[in-house]
């Protein structure tokens, strides 16, 4: 059954005691090599630049995980993110994760380049476990200022609890850090989110962006949610751009805060540090200069 379901469900199995031992294995096996890589630092963060196309400069970076496994291969987080939940992992990854960030916006502000990074909240990791004490336990270690944080949750996150998520939220702010609502638009609870927390940022979901020149549906939802966000004093970040076109249509609309593998894919701290030190940040640049520019194969 939970087979059948880790594989998108609508669909059956059958139980055979000999499928069920291999996949029990394969699940220990596979919780045993991700306890390692956790605790030995095998796990990589990477940053993907978001750019300000309206002031023409990277402003902010994204922290992703990523986890180069030595036989299954270079695994995204929903390879992995499951079961390091599953099995009461999350905290203690998703602390890595955000010590890592702070030390690279640390680095970037001692280097005179300064940006605020995003890290991604889990669930468990607002609401189950001591967020707040680790979260001002990292920035004291890593001397980044809260102002340069950006916490970004997904309306599964708070849905639940949304009392219990605001508290913590609104601690979060008086810490100084900044709230980004992600996947905008794809959840049935959005607009009551967006009445119950105190929310910064809204992330336009990338679904949304995918067809933006395409679809005119996509097009009405996305400036709609500009919209909303202007009206509302929020900033409005639009995820998932690939193309000249998504960036023009998003700029002619308002929204100049961009992100996606136009500009480039999430890189290694010292190939985003290189990207900024080639990024001319003090004067404008065409679309296609700064593109170009940034822009990682």
């Amino acid at each position: 059954m939970h087979r059948v379901k880790n594989e998108g469900g609508n669909s059956f199995g059958f139980y055979s005691a000999e499928s069920s031992v291999a996949w029990t294995r394969d699940r220990l096996e596979f919780e045993k090599e991700l306890r390692t890589a956790l605790n030995e630092g095998h796990l990589q963060v990477l940053y993907q630049p978001i750019v300000d196309v309206h002031q023409w400069r990277i402003v902010r970076m994204e922290a992703l995980v990523r986890w180069p496994h030595p036989t299954r291969g270079y695994l995204s987080p929903g390879d992995f993110l499951p079961l390091a939940e599953s099995v009461g992992l999350m905290e203690q990854l998703g602390e890595e994760v955000l010590r890592s960030a702070c030390t690279a916006a640390e680095k970037l502000l001692q280097a005179g380049k300064p940006v605020n990074v995003s890290v991604n909240v889990n669930p468990r990791q607002l609401l189950y476990g001591n967020f707040m004490q680790t979260l001002s336990q990292v920035l004291n270690e890593t001397k980044l200022p809260a102002t340069s944080l950006i916490l970004e949750i997904t309306e599964s996150a708070v849905v639940s609890d949304i009392g219990r998520a605001s508290d913590i939220l609104i601690q979060i702010k008086a810490l100084g850090a900044l709230i980004a609502l992600d996947d905008f638009g794809t959840g049935y609870s959005s607009l009551t989110l967006l009445r119950e927390l105190p929310i910064d940022i809204l992330k336009i979901d990338k679904s949304f962006i995918r067809a933006l020149d395409q679809n005119l549906n996509d097009l009405t939802i996305t400036q709609a949610i500009i919209g909303l966000g202007m009206n509302l004093d929020l900033a409005i970040i639009a995820e998932g751009v690939e193309s000249e076109q998504q960036v023009r249509i998003l700029l002619n609309h308002h929204c100049h805060l961009q992100q996606g593998y136009y500009f480039s894919r999430p890189v290694p701290y010292e190939s985003l540090l290189q990207l900024m030190s080639e990024t001319d940040l003090s004067s404008p640049m065409s679309i296609e200069r700064l593109c170009s520019s940034v822009r990682v194969n």
